[in-house]
């Protein structure tokens, strides 16, 4: 029992001690904690301390992490996927009004020549560039069309030669009075001339035209002479068709 009684006294008297211990250098470390806390505060962003230890800033060099490279990648590609189909498309549409224009700029030269010149002038398709032949798409001339009608005769002065169009892509087809030709009298008038043209682009390669707005026009002339370009869906175009 005596035996115990020491024993348990020593343990007291150690746990004593430990406990002055730590009261004593709690303190300390609590200090210390404080003065941690107050060098962090006021020190400079490029020296805060990184774990253990304090780090210098350190200058950054030029260019891009892979995590950066690869963002830029991704975003371009899904730019491009997304803009290649417009483009396309708006290259189609500048292609389609450029053969449209080309053609009615034709038209009203041979109107024009007419009323200049006091006579008949005639437009037709040719492929040869000399006489009436071939299809629109082929090509057209525009002449002094003073004897027969449709025909070029000898001394008959050729105007205007046009060469035509990507007859993969295009055709151009009139109906019934503007299927082969086009003429304008001394008055600019085109009596007899009147009808309406469709000119269709292939968008989907199978060797027919599409006729719709996205590719497609029509030229329609008036017995007055008067031209004029169209939708498909425009209330005043009778044709339904690439082939009228």
């Amino acid at each position: 029992m005596v035996k115990n009684v020491y024993i348990y006294k020593a343990i007291w008297n150690n746990l004593k001690e430990q406990y002055a211990f730590w009261c004593k250098n709690i303190t300390a470390y609590r200090e210390a904690l404080l003065w941690l806390r107050s060098s962090v505060l006021t020190m400079h962003d490029d020296e805060k301390p990184l774990g253990h230890f304090r780090v210098r800033h350190m200058e950054r060099t030029g260019g891009f992490t892979i995590l950066e490279l690869l963002f830029v990648v991704a975003i371009t590609a899904i730019l491009v996927a997304m803009g290649v189909p417009s483009f396309v498309e708006i290259v189609k549409r500048n292609r389609i009004d450029s053969e449209v224009n080309s053609f009615v700029t034709t038209l009203n030269t041979a109107r024009s020549e007419a009323v200049v010149r006091n006579t008949r002038t005639t437009m037709c398709r040719s492929s040869n560039g000399t006489s009436c032949t071939g299809d629109w798409e082929d090509g057209w001339i525009v002449f002094v069309d003073s004897a027969n009608v449709g025909t070029v005769d000898g001394g008959e002065e050729i105007l205007v030669v046009g060469d035509g169009m990507d007859r993969n892509r295009f055709t151009l087809r009139g109906n019934t009075n503007v299927s082969q030709r086009i003429s304008f009298g001394a008055e600019g008038y085109s009596a007899g001339s009147n009808g309406q043209l469709a000119l269709c682009y292939d968008d989907d390669n199978d060797g027919n035209g599409d006729f719709d707005d996205d590719n497609a026009k029509v030229i329609i002339i008036s017995n007055s002479g008067r031209i004029r370009t169209l939708d498909t869906t425009d209330a005043d175009v009778t044709i339904s068709s690439c082939t009228p």
